[in-house]
């Protein structure tokens, strides 16, 4: 049996929404507001997300983030093992 954690959950909400969002570049705050995470927690797993270079972040005023790529074959399983610890 698959348990997906609080953390898995939101992470997997948060990349559903930058998949309807593709080209979107989003602040974590926006992200945050958008979604009604609380913002520490949104913070920290983009963070995890850019790391695992699921997403791209954009440094600057008008920055944000983005998916790294335009069409990532994503892999449900694999996302869960990330946030288990079990990927480099």
């Amino acid at each position: 049996m698959i348990s997906i954690t609080k953390h898995s959950d939101y992470a997997i909400v948060i990349l559903a929404y930058f998949a309807r969002n593709p080209s979107a570049l989003i602040s974590a705050k926006g992200l945050s507001t958008s979604l009604k995470l609380p913002y520490p927690t949104v913070s920290k797993l983009l963070k995890i997300l850019v790391k695992s270079k699921l997403l791209v972040s954009i440094q600057g005023a008008q920055g944000g983030y983005r998916l790294s790529v335009l069409q990532i074959p994503f892999r449900w399983l694999q996302s869960l093992k990330l946030w288990r610890g079990q990927l480099p």
